[in-house]
């Protein structure tokens, strides 16, 4: 009868509970589940009709959040219901013992009896809560205030984002980016560039963090300690410790601490399996997770590993090498594309060979062994 049973964790409670939520079958997969709470105990249902958006649902301080006609809510451990079905929006009491709600368009958060504690007056509060309080969204801006609701900040910023375990945020005003720390107060003035889409990269072992200014970029400690000079002209993150500066048409490679670790390279790829695609003097090689030369700068042309092997020219024939520079496919080929996945069919690469008397050149399928497919 019922589609799926599922245990009912119960956290911050001294009551001995052993409930249960049934989930009634849907039409429609993706409408909220249809649920029943069960008390084990006393065998029996002891709420009816209402969805949950959770896969895993869990009572926060005896209090579980719920949907039904359109409206969130809060129901207890007998359930009964202890907060009113009023809201657009809510989420569990795990917000410094208080529960994310939206009532008539605006967020506030409300404690275990259904008060609000800080008033329903924002148009968002972000839900990753940073370490001392909340980021909101007032009227387009975004400011910080402490878990009371006490404003340490200007609604002034662009955009607020947490992040290192969310002691510390990101701010944003125009297109630069500044770091607000965990009372509200500016650490760092927003006035870098970004070398991303999005926040500056920042590694939380050395504090340091890739930023621009006007054109040009480096690195910075988060006590604005310049570590690598902003004076190089482009910038590529390449993996999680190692990027890639430009300067005089010329790359240098750097981690995350700021210290070269290999230059003068003509082109740069960001990592794949690992291995890091370089160019000097018109010829290709690899670097490994370290930054060293694995795979000689001979080749004539290279394309970036994938599925550890990797299109590599010489001698004007493409082959594959593996992660360690083997030649483990001949280099027979006129042209070569990387290996690819492909559904119902496997790891398979593109190879041009010659062709028939009507045409010179065609391009098969090979197998990760070389064999044509």
């Amino acid at each position: 009868m019922y589609r799926e049973i599922t245990k009912v964790e119960i956290l911050e409670s001294s009551l001995n509970k052993n409930l249960v939520i049934l989930k009634m079958p849907n039409k429609d997969e993706y409408t909220l589940f249809n649920c029943e709470l069960y008390d084990i105990d006393k065998r029996e249902i002891i709420f009816k009709n209402f969805s949950t958006d959770s896969y895993m649902p869990k009572f926060y301080h005896d209090r579980l959040v719920i949907q039904k006609n359109g409206k969130y809510g809060f129901i207890n451990l007998e359930g009964k219901i202890c907060i009113p079905l009023i809201y657009e929006q809510a989420y569990s009491f795990y917000f410094y013992n208080m529960a994310l709600v939206q009532l008539n368009g605006k967020f506030g958060l409300i404690d275990i009896y259904g008060r609000f504690k800080i008033a329903n007056i924002y148009d968002c509060i972000n839900k990753e809560s940073c370490y001392d309080g909340f980021v909101v969204e007032i009227n387009g801006k975004w400011k910080f205030i402490d878990q009371n609701g006490n404003d340490n900040s200007p609604a002034m910023f662009d955009d607020i984002r947490p992040f290192a375990d969310y002691k510390l945020c990101w701010i944003k005003l125009g297109d630069k980016w500044g770091i607000l720390n965990k009372n509200g107060s500016v650490l760092i003035e927003p006035k870098y560039k970004s070398s991303t889409y999005g926040a500056p990269h920042f590694n939380k072992e050395y504090h340091t963090i890739v930023v621009g200014i006007e054109n040009l970029w480096g690195i910075i400690d988060w006590d604005e300690k310049i570590i690598l000079p902003i004076e190089y002209e482009e910038v590529k993150d390449l993996s999680e410790v190692f990027f890639s500066f430009k300067k005089l048409n010329r790359w240098i490679i750097t981690n995350s601490k700021g210290l070269i670790i290999n230059s003068y390279f003509d082109a740069v790829n960001e990592y794949n399996d690992d291995r890091c695609l370089v160019k000097r003097s018109d010829c290709y090689g690899y670097l490994d997770k370290n930054g060293t030369e694995i795979v000689p700068i001979i080749y004539q042309h290279g394309l970036s590993f994938s599925y550890e092997k990797a299109a590599v020219k010489l001698n004007d024939k493409y082959g594959f090498i593996d992660i360690d520079g083997n030649i483990i496919i001949s280099m027979i080929y006129e042209e070569a594309k990387s290996f690819d996945y492909k559904v119902l069919k496997g790891v398979r690469a593109k190879v041009k060979v010659k062709g028939t008397f009507f045409s010179k050149w065609k391009w098969i399928e090979i197998d990760e062994h070389g064999n044509e497919l």
